[in-house]
């Protein structure tokens, strides 16, 4: 990513966990916001906030309010989250182990040993802060229970190598325990993406079947992947190409209750050599601008938005604060959005 450099306005001048950071809109409404990593030495910061009104025509301005050591904590990390996601990963460590969800369902992942490798997954910084990196093991999550006939998945991924051959299963869930089919499936092979789904065939037999393929896809380069399915089709967005075919994903019962992040859950066959990054499930069909936006934020940080001068505020001049513009032309018109504010190591 190319976050835009103001690490210097955070440098030492915050509370050493980040509390007193606080953002707020032109108007003086508080965006809800999380945190998702700080250090106070570097001021090196990665914010989620959950910007309630984003303009195409005009800039929109907010305002990062720090300095203040006495200030409880600013953050409201589950809310920033709507009621319509299922799950958030930002795929840094909660423990060595595990990963956490950051909505208020807390569908924490487990780390998985690989069969071949025999490592687990581990934590690296990837596109946008820290993400996981994979060598053949996979992360199993409880089932996100999302709503499996409209919902969207998206998430950012650099596949680097291979150990049995050249592809990988991004994410998966399967329909019954040996793994045969999977309810839907997101593989990386060569330079193709794909994305199968399972629907109810003759006398209730159930199949994956290829949906859609985006073509180009390299390898040692960071994507952004969508998938949608809105009851009677299903689209694949790959760094903004998107493919589009008629199809309903109809499920009566799932023996499996896990969801797979770099493999089909509970096996290294065929799983991720390389990274992963922003996991999301939604039980809604999120649309194009939604989708455009947030590619465009997560893609590159520094054509999203810019910083300006960093002013005293308050008595004394006891707070401080730095205003973003969030520049027209990248974001489309929407209600509500989560995007991220990026200050990176000088």
């Amino acid at each position: 990513s190319f976050p835009t450099r103001r690490s210097s306005d955070l440098l030492n001048k915050c509370q050493s966990n980040g509390n007193d950071i606080a953002f707020i809109s032109s108007g003086g409404t508080q965006y809800n916001h999380e945190i998702e990593l700080f250090n106070s030495t570097t001021g090196w910061l990665v914010a989620w906030v959950n910007i309630t009104s984003l303009s195409s025509t005009t800039d929109t301005i907010l305002y990062m309010y720090y300095g203040n050591p006495t200030s409880a904590n600013q953050q409201n990390a589950t809310r920033v989250w709507d009621g319509n996601y299922s799950a958030v990963w930002h795929m840094n460590d909660n423990t060595s182990t595990t990963i956490a969800d950051s909505t208020s369902n807390y569908r924490n992942g487990t780390k998985m040993l690989s069969a071949y490798t025999g490592v687990y997954p581990i934590e690296y910084i990837t596109k946008i802060g820290k993400g996981q990196y994979h060598n053949t093991s996979s992360i199993d999550t409880y089932d996100p229970d999302f709503n499996r006939t409209n919902f969207t998945i998206s998430f950012l991924f650099k596949r680097t190598g291979y150990y049995y051959s050249d592809g990988a299963v991004l994410m998966s869930q399967r329909v019954n325990p040996d793994a045969t089919v999977s309810l839907f499936r997101i593989s990386h092979s060569g330079t193709t993406l794909t994305a199968f789904a399972c629907r109810e065939g003759i006398s209730n037999e159930l199949w994956s079947e290829e949906l859609i393929s985006i073509t180009g896809v390299s390898k040692n380069t960071w994507h952004y992947v969508t998938f949608v399915s809105n009851f009677s089709h299903v689209t694949l967005y790959c760094d903004g190409v998107n493919k589009t075919v008629p199809f309903n994903i109809s499920i009566p019962s799932l023996s499996s209750d896990m969801f797979g992040l770099g493999a089909t859950e509970g096996y290294s066959f065929y799983a991720l050599v390389g990274y992963l990054d922003e996991v999301r499930i939604s039980n809604k069909t999120r649309n194009d601008s939604w989708i455009v936006t947030e590619f465009n934020n997560q893609n590159d940080t520094s054509t999203f938005y810019s910083f300006d001068k960093e002013d005293q505020i308050g008595l004394c001049g006891s707070m401080l604060q730095t205003p973003i513009h969030l520049l027209l032309g990248h974001g489309i018109s929407i209600s509500r959005t989560v995007l991220a504010i990026m200050l990176s190591v000088l």
